[in-house]
């Protein structure tokens, strides 16, 4: 067979298939057992309305998804000892009866569309059809199980809201509604993922946020190709503008308290059905560096804080650099005392300062994946073990010098002081560079790694908002009012103007 033949049978054949797609199936109980398959789960139920049982209609739902008590009470029961229904003289009559309120159930919906239909039972809606009329009526009267509202796990608040996130979307929705009572907060729903159908929601107050902003976010994800949305990675990547860059730029929390603020601030929010965190757009690094609690505190209080967070962001980049560098390349900036501590704790060591350092830096990536992999109740023993037990035979044993330990555990729990464990990650990996860049070429490797770094933040920018704003974009008094310093509530009046946002002024003056 010649390939001009097989090209075009594989024509024929893709013409078929979309015109056999393209073909819209009525609405009836048959075709929607047709789509739907034979699972166990999928429940039909035939109802006699009247008594000379001339009509009847088929509910059909998935069992475990659906309120069962609900449909019985308001649904069916009414159905069966309605007089009016009993009286009717046909389905086309009850339809009308049903619009008009004669059932007790407030969510419903008539449906003409078996797509819909199919679509509103797969997320745990009950559809009565009417074969004969080749309508359905969707009811609304979902129910499974579901993880209470709790304390948040990974963004820990001591003086703050305790409630946070859970895998149910509506919960999600509802939990912002009780924090912001404007009718101007917006929640517009989009469905992606082909076979996983997850409802997402676009949140934003109209009043506030800059339309285009809002235009872009429901364009990125309304583009989404993809089977499923069971990971947080398939919205931040879609909203990303560089995926090159390991810094977060897509906030991600769990706490509703954080992402209300940041929607009030006029950034766009999404929240993901089956997904326990939302997502804030445009993400900034004055962002990752603060905490909700900041605003819990004394501005003075929290501006010390501020401080310490920056400083340990600058001991988890460069200590480990810095430390190599110094006592290889250029050991005469050591004081003199310092200097022989170091060399006399070195005495027998085999390994190089740079080897031992690198050493040292992956068994602490090593403990720490293990330590979030692991059951919690091992978790802790797997620490106390691999920072005292194997650490403490390390240095005997003359495999690495206590000075190494001490710089290492440092630079350990000074990366721990990031609020956002995105950006903490992306410092862990360019830790490694500028320790790499360090043995290389001591400090020169450091200041080019510097260069770099900055490089690559200053030319990040996510939904036109740069990723160093206010630093590169925003005035003097921008940059003192609310990013490394935090001054009293009452004097930030203005919302960040980079946002481009309607209203500019936060106090409503």
């Amino acid at each position: 067979m010649s390939l001009n033949t097989n090209k075009q049978i594989s024509k024929n054949k893709k013409e078929k298939n979309n015109n056999s797609s393209n073909i819209k199936l009525e609405l009836n109980t048959s075709n929607i057992k047709q789509l739907l398959g034979n699972s166990e789960d999928i429940k039909y139920r035939e109802i006699v309305l009247n008594s000379d049982k001339k009509i009847s209609v088929t509910l059909i739902y998935i069992d475990g998804l659906v309120n069962s008590s609900d449909i019985s009470n308001y649904v069916i029961k009414p159905l069966i000892q309605e007089e009016c229904i009993k009286n009717a003289e046909d389905s086309n009559e009850v339809i009308e009866l049903i619009k008009d309120g004669v059932l007790y159930y407030s969510a419903q919906t008539i449906e003409y569309d078996i797509n819909n239909v199919i679509s509103g039972i797969m997320s745990g809606s009950s559809a009565l059809v009417f074969d004969d009329q080749n309508i359905s009526v969707v009811f609304d009267a979902k129910s499974f199980d579901k993880r209470q509202i709790s304390e948040p796990t990974v963004q820990n608040a001591t003086k703050g809201a305790k409630d946070c996130f859970v895998e149910n979307y509506r919960s999600n929705t509802a939990t912002l509604r009780r924090k912001i009572k404007t009718a101007d907060l917006t929640i517009e729903n989009i469905v992606i993922g082909k076979q996983t159908k997850t409802t997402v929601a676009i949140v934003y107050i109209k009043s506030i946020t800059n339309d285009q902003m809002i235009r872009e976010v429901k364009d990125r994800l309304t583009h989404i190709n993809t089977d499923n949305v069971l990971s947080t990675q398939v919205i931040e990547e879609s909203l990303c503008e560089n995926l090159n860059n390991p810094f977060p730029q897509v906030i991600c929390t769990e706490r509703p308290d954080t992402f209300a603020g940041e929607v009030i601030e006029g950034r766009v929010g999404v929240l993901a059905d089956g997904i326990p965190f939302g997502f804030i757009v445009p993400g900034t690094m004055v962002q990752v560096m603060q905490a909700s609690e900041d605003y819990s505190h004394n501005y003075m209080v929290s501006t010390i804080i501020r401080i310490t967070r920056y400083l340990s962001l600058i001991l988890a980049l460069t200590l480990p650099s810095l430390y190599i560098a110094i006592t290889t390349f250029q050991p005469e900036m050591i004081p003199t005392n310092l200097a022989l501590f170091i060399a006399k704790s070195r005495e027998g060591v085999t390994f190089p300062v740079a080897f031992e350092t690198i050493l040292m830096l992956i068994a602490f990536e090593i403990l720490f994946e293990a330590g979030q992999r692991i059951p919690k109740t091992v978790g802790q023993a797997v620490s106390i073990v691999g920072t005292l037990v194997v650490g403490q035979a390390a240095v005997e044993a003359k495999l690495i010098s206590p000075a190494a330990v001490v710089v290492i555990a440092v630079t350990s729990i000074a990366s721990f002081a990031m609020p956002n464990q995105d950006f903490s990650n992306a410092v862990r990996l360019w830790r490694m560079i500028f320790t790499i860049c360090s043995s290389i070429l001591g400090l020169l490797g450091i200041v080019a790694a510097i260069i770099l770094l900055v490089f690559q933040l200053s030319k990040l920018e996510t939904l036109g908002v740069p990723y160093l704003s206010p630093y590169v974009s925003g005035s003097e008094k921008d940059i003192i009012h609310d990013t490394v310093f935090r001054m009293p509530i009452k004097s930030n009046k203005i919302r960040p103007p980079d946002l481009k946002v309607k209203n500019v002024k936060r106090r409503g003056d």
